[in-house]
């Protein structure tokens, strides 16, 4: 939830047209392939109390709002059906369906996976494992995380008793 882009308390990050469509894509430009992140979150699973089951209506609402490839809906089946229902009702229009495919399509070209789709399971280990592999891991986690704000409870962070993990100090009681 981010009220500063999108105030309705209904509305989290992957069903918000506010940010989804008017914030990624018109105010910052992106053009690319959105993917939601698990929406059997009970963050956003809760947002819908009158349904028993909202898988359908988080699908909806998740496409309508702009997302590209739905992770990890409660029920796919229901998922899948929600919007398929809802296009051929015309609450989704059946060219926002091809908005989607074809920024999925033109990633995939661009990775040539149009050419070769298959990916060789036998070297996933060689690509995957090393020193070179390891750093570059390091390199993308370091650069993900982002410090808003330190309120002495998160900071300093010590290492694990194994002395591989880091976690983050108890929080000082006053």
């Amino acid at each position: 939830m981010v009220p500063a882009l999108d105030p309705d308390p209904s509305k989290i990050a992957p069903t918000s047209p506010r940010i989804v469509n008017g914030v990624l894509r018109k105010e910052l430009g992106f053009h690319g392939v959105v993917i939601t992140d698990a929406l059997n979150m009970r963050g956003l699973t809760r947002l819908y109390p009158g349904e028993a089951d909202p898988s359908g209506r988080i699908a909806v609402d998740a496409v309508k709002a702009g997302d590209d490839v739905l992770m990890v809906p409660g029920n796919v089946g229901a998922a899948y059906n929600a919007i398929l229902a809802a296009v051929k009702s015309g609450e989704i229009p059946e060219s926002r369906i091809d908005e989607s495919v074809r920024r999925i399509l033109e990633m995939k070209a661009e990775l040539g996976l149009n050419k070769s789709r298959y990916v060789d399971v036998s070297r996933v280990r060689d690509l995957f494992s090393g020193s070179a592999a390891n750093e570059f891991a390091q390199q993308v986690s370091d650069a993900a995380v982002t410090l808003v704000r330190n309120n002495g409870k998160v900071l300093p962070l010590v290492r694990s008793e194994a002395g591989t993990a880091a976690q983050a100090t108890p929080p000082r009681r006053n």
